[in-house]
C-alpha cells in the first residue's frame, strides 16, 4: 500500500532455555565466577528496555538477543540469534559488558560448552580450571575442542557483532549520503 509504513514482523519469544545451557548452568559454580544464570531467558520487554538502556537508543526494537545470565557488574551472556533461520544451538553466545564491552564467546552452544567443561566462567573471564566437569562433558554434541579453536573460530565474529551494535547504537549510515 502506498503511503503505509511496512508492518512488523511478529515472532514468538521463546522464554525457555535449551536444555543442554540450562544443566550446563546448573553444574557450573555459578558463585565462585560471579555469575547469575537466569531460570529462563529475559522476557521481551526486559531484553528490550536492557538494549535501549545499554545501546542509548529509545527507539530500538526488540534485539535478536536472549539473555540467559549476568555478573554483579552487569555484564550480560546472551545467545546473538544472528542467522534467523538457525536453530538457537547454532547462534553464538555474546557478552555485552555494562561498560559497553562486546565479545563473541563462543560461535554456537556446543562450542560454548566447550568452553565450561573446562572450568572456565560461563562469560569467559577465567582460566580453565583444569579436569573437566562431567556432568557438562555428558552435554556436549560431539567430541570437545579445545579452549583455543574455539576462542579463535569466535574471535572471528566479532566485526559481525560490532557491527549489529553499531547499526543499532548510530544507524546504518551510506557512505555516499552528503553530509548536511
Amino acid at each position: 500500500m502506498a503511503g503505509s509504513s511496512s508492518p512488523k514482523l511478529l515472532f514468538v519469544f521463546d522464554q525457555k532455555l535449551p536444555a543442554s545451557l540450562a544443566s550446563a548452568l546448573a553444574a557450573v559454580d555459578c558463585q565462585w565466577h560471579d555469575f547469575e544464570p537466569f531460570g529462563e531467558f529475559d522476557s521481551a520487554d526486559e531484553t528490550t528496555e536492557w538494549w535501549r538502556r545499554w545501546t542509548d537508543n529509545e527507539d530500538a526494537d526488540v534485539p535478536p538477543l536472549r539473555f540467559f545470565g549476568k555478573n554483579g557488574c552487569g555484564d550480560h551472556a546472551a545467545i546473538w540469534l544472528q542467522d534467523p533461520d538457525a536453530a538457537i544451538e547454532a547462534q553464538p553466545v555474546v557478552l555485552l559488558g555494562s561498560e559497553g564491552q562486546q565479545a563473541v564467546i563462543a560461535r554456537n552452544l556446543g562450542d560454548y560448552l566447550c568452553l565450561l567443561v573446562t572450568g572456565l566462567g560461563p562469560l569467559g573471564h577465567a582460566e580453565p580450571m583444569g579436569a573437566p566437569i562431567p556432568e557438562i562433558t555428558a552435554l556436549l554434541p560431539g567430541k570437545p575442542r579445545s579452549v583455543e579453536a574455539v576462542v579463535a573460530d569466535a574471535e572471528m565474529l566479532r566485526p559481525d557483532l560490532e557491527k549489529f551494535v553499531d547499526e543499532v547504537c548510530w544507524g546504518p549510515f551510506d557512505d555516499d549520503e552528503p553530509s548536511r
